[in-house]
């Protein structure tokens, strides 16, 4: 039997006491431990365990790295069977390779063996690399007992110290297997009986999958032990912990451009900068990474600086704006202890959100967004809830992509910091430093054949194809792997490779549904959802179903090219979605089917937002026309189906059914079926209103009002209160103003504006609508001032009042108009571009809200003589109005 010797302080000792052995570990470290990560060594013979290594590989620990990724914790195995070149085996460094990455991962450790007692290095191999001597001077005894690697690492890793190896186990696989010469048969069995007696855990397996099942087991059970708090993780904490994951993944073997690192050591060192710093650029340019790096690299140098790291999609927060406002506020009220309690509505958050960045006050503030274009909705996309001016101590870092994010950051005099394909020195780093983290490594010559391709200067290209080769089971044939990566045009060739190679591991079926239904669906889908679809219509009852086992594992090996929003998951990138769309969706039947099936499925959930959001959309997908019209006049979707949000959307869907079925008829078919004459009930004054509106967005008058009226008659029969039906009134008087009767809007709205005053005060909203309402009105009936006086006086409250007022905009529209009809063309320009500016901030760039301000400035500039500016103001006015309501509408 062999025993080790460790050096500490100058001495031998043969028997280390557990204190010496882990202050001489501990001290020895070339990094020091990090509770942050779950590095383990996986030590094993090297050919007979390679289908093994591969399994765990491919589909144990992706699992347990994105279970370690919930709880803030990065994942790496070390399986240095793979990635050490010939030069360093001959040179005896592979020893000492092992051997560090042994003392970098402690406690932690597999041992797996076979019916091979695996490779012995020869005395003189030990003794060509002098620092392993230097280091590990008792080796020359165990080369000269012709001690193999494996037992090298056993010894080192566990046995000389079980007590201090919490996180070791052995795996042996049960005989049965070709055996090898009696001498190392024997020295095989005493290394098995030395590893059981260690108390350490011993299993015993008998196929790969079942090693498989048991390192699985194995590892939750030790990221529970180690990484568990007795009580509940708060909100904060888990949010935080994602990100800075996500963080961590993003930045390893990361290679920052020493320009972009001067440009933002600028902007964060600068004496006022107000303004947002932008990195912009190509999806896949390494925009993500760069924000993870600047983060880190600011607190390495700034410990006792507040930073925010937000990585949109990187929790499961929702998806629009909202999220991110209340990450960075429970980010301010744990760092500054505050007892003020967060808004709990997006429109007050975003009210109250640079209250809370000013907040923070004598020290370094920096908050990083990454992502902006992955944000949905137009409010959010508009950046309106970003404040345009920001404390002195406050510097904002954000990425997008090319779009509207990017466009309204530009109008803010931003500095911009554009992405560049990286250079093929800084490729041969990134190679180097990747595989380095897992301590595998290519030659020289393959360094330079996958550095040397002009593809690989995209990061994600190259961080794909190390991926893939950090993956392989064998280090034989590596070079072989990297030309068949090589052999991909483009991002979208390269993961039709990445899909065929998941095939082979995963399987062609449940590849090849998992990621249809991904493609197919229009925001993504839950793990849950994934499930329940899978095994949707099972072709026949002997179909295997797919376990959460066999999604969590596919999902983990994907993780870097996914995206998690509202807990559902969907592509990080559309070089993903395209290749997916290439290989499994050709032919438009088939895509026709998978939009089906989405729509069936979510046909037989009850009416919710997510049904809504998701089943008209794939049945349009499909070109499902009559499944399209039903839905769309289903009594109880409806509602959600017709609402604020969703009314546009609506009207598009009908749009498509132009010629096939006739709107009209289609819902006053739909109430008079539900809601026969004679019958009132709240539910059918509800309907008839919601009708109503939407028969107003469609610019259909003479129907919103016949059905309006149909309302205020359920409403009074009914005994709704005063102000019930005064805001139904107001639908009717609105309703006149579109049909150009605005003698018979102004009475009503002169009515209502008295009512509302008394019961409700002159700042309330709905008071001041009214007003607004009926100073356009009287702009139009010729009482040019009266109207002047009194939108300006009601300008003059809300601007007086503390709380921000969402009814600003269109009393600045409704000023400029008439001071447009007054002939004073600047005052009017300058009243609607503060509109303008206020509708994008709060709506985004394409908002339909835009379309009567962009006209109302188009005329301004015309009568300005300003046509160019004016023709391109008219130009945008009609672009928003064809997208979202067609040629035919009044608009």
């Amino acid at each position: 039997m062999m025993v080790l010797k460790y050096e500490n302080s100058g001495a031998i000792h043969p028997n280390p006491s557990p204190t010496a052995f882990v202050s001489h570990v501990y001290n020895t470290l070339d990094v020091p431990q990090n509770q942050s990560e779950l590095r383990i060594f996986v030590s094993s013979t090297f050919h007979d365990l390679e289908e093994e290594r591969e399994y765990l590989v491919k589909r144990v620990f992706p699992e347990i790295r994105q279970l370690c990724r919930e709880r803030g914790v990065e994942f790496t195995e070390i399986d240095l069977r793979w990635g050490l070149t010939e030069e360093e085996a001959t040179h005896g460094k592979i020893i000492r390779t092992c051997l560090e990455e042994i003392d970098r991962c402690r406690p932690y450790f597999i041992g797996i063996l076979g019916e091979r007692y695996g490779w012995s290095p020869k005395f003189h191999e030990v003794q060509k690399d002098a620092d392993l001597i230097r280091k590990y001077p008792w080796i020359e005894d165990a080369a000269a007992d012709g001690a193999s690697i494996v037992e090298m690492e056993f010894d080192y890793g566990v046995l000389q110290n079980p007590a201090a190896a919490i996180g070791a186990y052995f795996y042996f696989r049960k005989p049965g297997h070709r055996r090898v010469s009696d001498e190392s048969s024997k020295k095989l069995d005493t290394l098995k009986k030395r590893a059981r007696a260690s108390k350490r855990p011993a299993r015993e397996f008998s196929s790969t999958t079942e090693l498989g099942e048991l390192v699985r087991r194995d590892l939750k059970q030790l990221i529970e032990e180690q990484w568990y708090t007795n009580e509940p993780s708060s909100i904060i904490n888990l949010e935080r912990s994602a990100h800075e994951a996500f963080a961590s993944s993003r930045r390893r073997a990361y290679i920052v451009n020493p320009v972009y690192l001067k440009h933002f050591d600028r902007f964060a060192e600068g004496a006022n900068e107000s303004t947002p710093l932008v990195i912009s650029g190509i999806s896949g340019s390494g925009k993500s990474s760069l924000i993870a790096y600047l983060a880190k690299h600011y607190l390495r140098h700034n410990p006792d600086a507040f930073v925010i790291e937000h990585y949109i999609g990187a929790s499961t927060t929702t998806s629009d704006y909202s999220g991110v406002l209340r990450h960075i506020c429970l980010e301010i009220k744990d760092r500054l202890s505050i007892e003020d309690e967060i808004p709990t509505s997006t429109e007050e958050l975003a009210q109250t959100f640079p209250s809370w960045l000013a907040k923070v006050q004598n020290e370094k503030f920096l908050v990083f967004i990454d992502a902006l274009n992955q944000l949905e909705g137009g409010a959010s996309l508009g950046l309106g809830w970003l404040p345009e001016y920001l404390p002195p101590n406050v510097r904002l870092i954000c990425s997008t992509t090319e779009g509207e994010p990017l466009e309204a950051l530009r109008k803010r005099n931003l500095q911009e910091l554009k992405m560049h394909p990286i250079d093929e020195d800084e490729r041969e780093s990134i190679i180097v430093r990747f595989l380095g983290e897992y301590h595998k490594a290519l030659s020289h010559k393959q360094t330079k054949l996958l550095a040397s391709d002009p593809k690989s200067a995209s990061p994600l290209f190259l961080r794909t194809v190390l991926e893939e080769l950090r993956i392989l089971g064998i280090f034989e044939g590596v070079e072989s792997h990297i030309s068949h990566y090589l052999e991909a045009g483009d991002l979208n060739d390269l993961f039709k490779l990445v899909l065929e190679r998941m095939e082979h591991d995963y399987g062609e079926l449940i590849v090849a549904e998992i990621m249809t239904l991904l493609w197919s669906s229009r925001h993504g889908l839950s793990e849950t959802e994934l499930l329940d679809l899978f095994n949707f219509n099972a072709v026949s009852p002997d179909d295997q179903p797919v376990t959460r086992l066999d999604l969590s594992m596919l999902l983990s090996a994907l993780d870097f090219h996914l995206i998690r929003k509202d807990g559902r998951i969907g592509f990080f990138h559309n070089y993903l979605r395209d290749a997916v769309e290439t290989r499994y969706l050709s032919e438009g039947t088939i895509k026709c089917a998978a939009h089906c099936k989405l729509a069936t499925y979510f046909r037989t959930h009850p009416v919710s937002k997510r049904r809504v959001d998701e089943e008209p959309w794939q049945w349009q997908q499909a070109e499902e026309w009559e499944e399209l019209r039903d839905t769309l006049v289903d009594v109880e979707a409806f509602p959600l189906l017709a609402s604020k949000e969703r009314q546009y959307e609506l009207l598009g869907y009908w749009r498509k059914l132009k010629g096939k079925y006739d709107i009209t008829s289609e819902y006053l078919k739909m109430i008079n079926i539900f809601y026969p004459n004679g019958i009132q009930s709240l539910n059918k004054q509800e309907s008839l209103s919601i009708l109503s509106d939407f028969f107003v967005v469609c610019g259909m008058y003479d129907l919103a009002e016949s059905t309006i009226i149909q309302a205020i008659d359920c409403a009074k029969y009914l005994g709704g209160s005063s102000i019930k039906i005064a805001k139904l009134e107001e639908k009717l008087g609105d309703i006149y103003f579109h049909k150009s009767e605005y003698e018979l809007a102004e009475q009503i709205y002169s009515k209502l504006s008295e009512t509302f005053m008394a019961e409700l005060g002159p700042l309330d909203p709905q008071t001041i609508d009214i007003i607004n309402s009926r100073g356009i009105t009287l702009g139009f009936l010729g009482r040019r001032q009266e109207a002047i006086m009194l939108l300006s006086e009601c300008l003059h409250n809300i601007q007086s009042d503390l709380q921000p007022s969402q009814n600003l905009s269109p009393l600045l529209a409704n000023l400029a108009h008439i001071n447009n009809e007054e002939h004073q063309y600047d005052r009017a320009i300058d009243l609607i571009e503060k509109c303008i500016s206020i509708v994008e901030r709060e709506n985004g760039l394409e908002s339909t809200l835009l379309i009567q301000p962009l006209h109302t400035l188009g005329i301004a500039l015309r009568n300005l003589d300003e046509f160019s500016k004016s023709k391109k103001t008219y130009k945008r006015a009609v672009s928003i109005s064809l997208k979202y309501l067609g040629h035919s509408h009044p608009l």
